[in-house]
């Protein structure tokens, strides 16, 4: 049996991936027969830093390019950004998930998916105005 789990937080994400492995043995042992799980995946948290977010912000701010700006604290359970930003946050480093809006033709997953390329444009200024300030602290 495959499985994959997705938790809001990595605490509850291995919360439920141990508890499906303790039913499904439950449920194979009631019935006599053997069980191999393999985990295909999960999630870890995606948790912005917040004086990171702030900053980024700021500076979204200053630029003066984007037409709201909305606060995105944490991304719940995701996939590999979440674990490329824990693993950064446990080593010391900071990290934040941005999102670019732009108009959709249709929702992600889709085969329709379009998006305006203009958001890159805006993105590259926010992340390069960014990382500038940063470098030169």
């Amino acid at each position: 049996m495959e499985v994959e789990t997705r938790g809001a937080t990595s605490a509850i994400n291995a919360y439920m991936y141990d508890r499906a492995q303790q039913i499904i043995a439950g449920a194979a042992q009631m019935y006599d027969v053997q069980v191999k799980i393999t985990q295909t995946g999960g999630a870890a948290s995606g948790n912005n830093t917040p004086e990171l977010s702030h900053y980024i912000r700021a500076v979204a701010e200053r630029l003066g390019i984007f037409d709201t700006l909305d606060t995105l604290k944490d991304i719940g359970g995701s996939e590999d950004c979440s674990y490329f930003m824990e693993r950064v946050q446990q080593h010391g480093g900071q990290a934040a998930y941005l999102i670019i809006g732009g108009s959709l033709a249709a929702v992600n997953h889709n085969s329709y998916f379009d998006f305006d390329e203009h958001a890159l444009t805006l993105e590259a200024q926010l992340l390069s105005a960014a990382v500038c300030g940063l470098l030169s602290q």
